[in-house]
């Protein structure tokens, strides 16, 4: 048997062990099935991850420094894409290996947030509820709170009957956008949330993202070693952050990313649509105005709006690729008028 798939099997076994036993003491939702719905599409995931979407990221990774190579004016090559795997004399090599990984995990946490953006439709706009405090603060409070609590019913309804990919876009035309979220909206059909849903991520998704993150840390000059650590801690963390617990890491939670905080970003619900987009470090949403954790509250709805998602691992891996039929032109209404 090929040694990923052992490896695989065995991290699964164990990381089920220790998963299940957390979420039956600390469960978010009491009387979740250990057997939920897509579990065995999830499963599946734990061997298709790495034998499939790691290697198309490596490949991709690969692809990438070979086009590098080639502008800077280098030899394509074997040796020359090795060497730069292996790392480069730079100013950023000469740090200490505490400093190197401290800001791999800053910066890679930082590029992953605005690439979650991205996926999300939500690059270079801030949430419409972000929007209308604005609005509010700008003296045209009632106007803006008028739109978001419905008194523009035509628009809102045409929101909320829309498919998944005009609810979550809002209406964005930008074609890469909609593709963007589409490849995401994978990752966010799952209606039970747990431990296991963490690897349910299509391997465009996977690729897009280790692209935008790692390539720059291997010509900046920083240890692979480092790289190769930071990884394997952010795979076991993000597994931590779709747990079905409720655990909120008290006044850390400002600091570092917990299962509640990232449970809001999976919600369906509209308050925490498009919201909670790190991984690590909830700094970022908070600059950015993308926090949500409201006190005492916890989202009780997961899944993408509309629910369009096939539960099979091959209609999942085609969804990005469908023909959409539905119309585009409802949309969350930006201004809104009487």
């Amino acid at each position: 048997m090929d040694r990923t798939l052992i490896a695989a099997v065995i991290a699964f076994t164990l990381l089920a062990l220790g998963f299940i036993a957390i979420e039956r003491l600390w469960p978010a939702v009491r009387g979740q099935r250990l057997l939920r719905d897509g579990w065995k599409t999830d499963a599946v995931y734990w061997l298709f991850t790495p034998i499939v979407s790691k290697n198309l990221a490596r490949l991709g990774i690969g692809v990438m420094l070979a086009a590098l190579l080639l502008i800077s004016g280098a030899k394509v090559n074997r040796e020359n894409i090795e060497a730069a795997i292996a790392g480069r004399d730079t100013w950023f090599s000469t740090w200490p290996i505490w400093v190197q990984a401290l800001s791999v995990l800053v910066l890679s946490d930082f590029t992953a947030y605005w690439m979650h953006r991205a996926f999300h439709g939500r690059l270079f706009q801030a949430s419409e509820r972000s929007q209308f405090r604005s609005a509010e603060r700008a003296g045209q409070g009632s106007r803006a709170e008028a739109c978001l609590e419905d008194t523009c019913g035509e628009a809102n309804a045409a929101l909320r009957s829309s498919p998944p990919e005009i609810g979550r876009e809002r209406g964005l035309k930008q074609p890469l956008t909609g593709w963007l979220w589409r490849v995401h909206a994978v990752h966010h059909s799952s209606r039970e949330l747990d431990w296991l849903a963490s690897v349910r991520l299509h391997p465009l998704n996977e690729l897009i993202t280790r692209m935008v993150q790692v390539l720059p840390f291997y010509f900046l000059g920083f240890s692979p070693l480092v790289l190769a650590g930071v990884a394997p801690f952010l795979s076991l963390y993000a597994i931590l952050l779709h747990a079905n617990v409720n655990w909120s890491f008290g006044p850390l939670r400002y600091v570092i990313a917990s299962p509640l905080f990232h449970r809001w970003h999976h919600t369906s619900e509209e308050e925490g649509l498009d919201k909670n987009f790190a991984g690590l470090l909830p700094i970022w949403d908070l600059l950015f105005g993308t926090w949500h954790m409201p006190q005492g509250k916890h989202p009780q709805k997961f899944g993408i709006v509309g629910n369009d998602m096939p539960q099979s691992l091959w209609g999942q891996m085609m969804y990005p690729f469908r023909v959409n039929r539905s119309p585009t032109s409802a949309s969350f209404p930006r201004q809104c008028h009487r």
